[in-house]
């Protein structure tokens, strides 16, 4: 969880800068390159393609609310920057809680199988 959060402080900064400088699409095309880029070097050009496509979509999605916050912020860089944190770790806590309920309710074996 706390590399999640410091993924998400360094998003947050280039995401900013890109808002300030380009438009939609140029930040949605330096964003995805990124995380496909940072894929690749994890898992090799195996999963190039499937990074491309999951990217492609999440960062639309992820893109279109940093500019929706970035709209809202004008150019306050530190009211920016506080909204998007705390969406950041709004969004990590409830996939965390989910996460959890699902390990919970589908797991038959192991350290939850007796609750």
């Amino acid at each position: 969880m706390l590399l999640s959060i410091i993924e998400s402080i360094i998003s947050i900064f280039i995401v900013y800068k890109c808002c300030e400088k380009f438009e939609f699409k140029v930040t949605w095309a330096i964003y995805t390159g990124i995380y496909v880029l940072l894929a690749v070097i994890k898992n090799g050009f195996s999963v190039f393609f499937m990074a491309l496509i999951l990217y492609a979509i999440l960062s639309a999605i992820i893109i279109l609310i940093y500019y929706k916050i970035y709209e809202h912020c004008g150019n306050s860089f530190w009211k920016f920057f506080g909204i998007s944190l705390l969406v950041q770790i709004v969004v990590i806590f409830i996939i965390t809680f989910l996460t959890g309920i699902i390990i919970y309710s589908t797991a038959s074996n192991g350290i939850l199988s007796g609750m």
